[in-house]
């Protein structure tokens, strides 16, 4: 908890929300759309428009770091990775495991 300076010096109390608060779900988002959502960016729309244009719901914030890496989103597309399906996220405790099965 964390106590805030409030209108003609009250106190107010400012809470943080739980660890235990559901989060929301993550939106795996295939390479095929993050380069849809740099090229409607590209094409100067504003950012508010560029979010309601695209089609998978995620926040102002995830299409903002999909634009941040632009450059490595397209370099990737440039390698012919699949454009359909999103990567597969694999933990380091499964590399290491495949590492020793090799």
């Amino acid at each position: 908890m964390e106590r805030g300076r409030g209108g003609a010096g009250r106190w107010r109390v400012i809470e943080r929300p739980r660890s235990g608060a559901p989060r929301k779900p993550r939106t795996a988002v295939p390479l095929g759309d993050k380069l849809a959502l740099i090229d409607i960016k590209d094409a100067g729309h504003t950012w508010a428009k560029t979010h309601t244009m695209f089609r998978l719901e995620i926040s102002l914030s995830a299409a903002h770091d999909i634009y941040e890496k632009r450059e490595e989103y397209k370099r990737r597309a440039a390698e012919s990775e699949d454009l359909s399906s999103p990567r597969l996220r694999r933990s380091y405790f499964e590399q290491v495991c495949q590492g020793l099965w090799d």
